[in-house]
């Protein structure tokens, strides 16, 4: 019992204050989105590594589906160059029979330098068509339209 004259504190009861916490769920999430999106721009990305050539520029032609090629380098000197490996005209006959036995859908692709001569560009044209490559595509640089 309370005497008189005493005054009764009620006490208020604390509160917990909420704790603070990091979500980490939704930042995997965006991580693992992000690491999908560029291994796949990667994989659908086929790069064309040439070396030391000038590309002919030109408005006819398009794009081509990606995918594996066999790339037939030819510098302004007449070198002539598989995948950046130099080689001669006969050592490019005898490596495309071998690709062309393992993948007969084999891609080639000339990628001549601007300052090359005709006469180069038909050694090479003379030696794919000696081992049956029948689809030849030559690489080149695209014109700008606003010139």
């Amino acid at each position: 019992m309370a005497t008189p004259g005493m005054v009764k504190v009620m006490r208020r009861a604390r509160r917990s204050q909420p704790v603070a916490t990091v979500e980490l769920m939704p930042l995997i999430d965006v991580v693992f989105l992000l690491l999908t999106f560029f291994i796949f721009a990667l994989v659908l990305t086929a790069p064309v590594k040439i070396t030391e050539i000038s590309l002919p520029e030109t408005s006819a032609g398009g794009d081509r589906p990606p995918g594996a090629l066999t790339i037939v380098g030819l510098t302004e000197g007449g070198q002539i160059t598989l995948d950046e490996n130099p080689v001669t005209a006969d050592q490019l006959a005898q490596q495309l029979t071998q690709r062309l036995a393992e993948d007969p859908e084999i891609r080639v692709v000339v990628a001549p330098d601007e300052r090359s001569t005709v006469g180069d560009q038909f050694k090479v044209i003379d030696a794919l068509t000696q081992v049956g490559v029948t689809d030849v595509q030559f690489l080149r640089r695209p014109s700008d339209s606003s010139e």
